[in-house]
């Protein structure tokens, strides 16, 4: 990789350290003023939600007031709150004061989410995207495991935290120069992928379906995980998973997509293991290697998108907020439905079912090479004739019927008679239902089209 994508990606790497280190102090910090189940809801359901919005809203400031949000005033300003949020969430002695410190955090955590999820699409060549981001995700995840280790997690919990992350945000602070504004356009690439509504619609489905169903096999309230292993470990198979994940989907964009529909497999095998507390959390960390494939898989799948052009840099998000938004969905989902085992899985079973569907519909649509001009056009025929029975004659006239030849034409070109050919067209038109040869023409079209 160039130098320029490496340094993205540790600026990236850096502030996502410091920001996921955060969001793992706040949680300790809620489990001194609610239950387990509770904190669950708070910071993998409520909160996740508040990135979505976060990321949301960045959206909409790029696509409306573009120059608010293009420069680095607007990062440094995004990560200051963070920080300003964070320090409440830990010095505030009033738990409902904490919870909403938290929800703003990350609010601002999507806002940062925004800002470089767009220089992904705009700054890094589509050879490196996933390379990058999985490197830059991994720098914070294998951070965060580094600074838990330290004076037996401090770093992570009380006053000591505090220090940690004034250090790491001043230096976030700093190191954000080296991310360059938002292109005013974005670089062009080819692509052949039509992008409608239907498009856009298909395309988030299937990360938010993805992570409804991770989130439905992997779920494990705070309770039953911290009394087997600490959450903080975990970050390093996420990370060897993101690396990998991040190659594959470089090297081919395909394999990168089915690797992720295969890993849903994975959340099966959890929902089996659940009634085993330590094979479930062995599952439930192993798991965080696949799980980097559903985290590159959205972020690429929208990244490469949003460079097509400069109006649609704002979708460069659009991966992100569905998979969070689904990521929520599938923890509440697991907390209502904890303890009725068939439920879960059937449900669990049926969103599946629905994710592939709308996976292969897309993958199609992406990734399947359209077929050269001349040979759509044979298919297209062959297709219109088997489904009405032409003869082989009847076929013949037919194709030069579209072609816009006349029946004299015909006759030439066929070596017919000229009542040869109207005898032929006749039964053409009969067997089709049309009533002249506009008809039929228009008919052949509207499928074609």
């Amino acid at each position: 990789m160039a130098k320029k994508t490496v340094l993205y990606a540790l600026v990236v790497g850096q502030v996502f350290l410091w920001t996921g280190t955060a969001f793992i102090s706040v949680l300790y910090r809620l489990l001194t003023f609610y239950d387990p189940a509770q904190v669950t809801l708070l910071t993998e359901v409520l909160y996740y939600v508040a990135q979505a919005v976060g990321i949301g809203a960045f959206a909409l400031l790029l696509r409306r007031r573009s120059a608010a949000v293009e420069g680095r005033r607007f990062a440094v300003a995004s990560l200051v709150l963070t920080f300003a949020f964070t320090v409440a969430a830990l010095l505030l002695s009033n738990g409902i004061l904490v919870m909403l410190s938290g929800l703003a955090m990350n609010l601002c955590i999507g806002l940062l989410s925004g800002v470089y999820l767009t220089r992904l699409s705009s700054h890094i060549p589509m050879k490196c995207r996933g390379r990058v981001f999985g490197m830059s995700y991994a720098i914070g995840s294998i951070g965060t495991w580094l600074i838990s280790l330290p004076f037996g997690g401090a770093l992570l919990q009380g006053n000591w935290s505090l220090v940690t992350f004034f250090v790491l945000a001043t230096m976030s602070v700093v190191m954000v120069r080296f991310i360059e504004p938002i292109s005013p356009e974005a670089e062009l690439e080819s692509s052949s992928v039509l992008l409608d509504k239907k498009f856009i619609l298909l395309a988030l489905s299937v990360p938010l379906l993805c992570s409804v169903v991770n989130g439905l096999g992997y779920f494990f309230s705070c309770a039953d995980i911290s009394t087997v292993y600490d959450p903080v470990f975990t970050r390093i198979f996420y990370a060897v998973g993101l690396i990998i994940a991040g190659v594959v989907s470089d090297r081919n964009r395909r394999y990168g997509a089915v690797c992720c529909i295969v890993a849903l497999i994975f959340p099966f095998v959890s929902l089996a293991l659940k009634d085993e507390v330590g094979a479930a959390a062995v599952m439930s960390t192993f798991s965080y290697i696949f799980y980097g494939f559903f985290s590159v898989y959205r972020i690429v799948l929208f990244a490469d998108i949003a460079a097509k052009c400069a109006q649609l840099l704002p979708m460069a998000v659009f991966g992100l907020l569905a998979g969070r938004l689904g990521d929520g969905l599938g923890t509440l989902g697991g907390v209502y439905l904890e303890g009725n085992q068939t439920a879960l899985t059937c449900i669990n079973a049926g969103i599946f079912v629905l994710c592939c569907l709308m996976f292969f519909a897309l993958y199609y649509r992406l990734y399947m090479p359209a077929l050269p001009e001349q040979e759509n056009m044979e298919v297209l025929l062959s297709t219109y004739e088997a489904r009405f029975g032409f003869t082989a004659q009847q076929c013949r006239i037919f194709r030069l019927v579209v072609k816009g030849c006349s029946n004299v034409e015909i006759a030439a070109e066929l070596f017919l008679t000229e009542s040869t050919v109207k005898f032929h067209m006749k039964n053409i038109l009969k067997r089709t239902g049309c009533t002249n040869r506009t008809e039929l023409i228009s008919d052949f079209k509207s499928v074609r089209s």
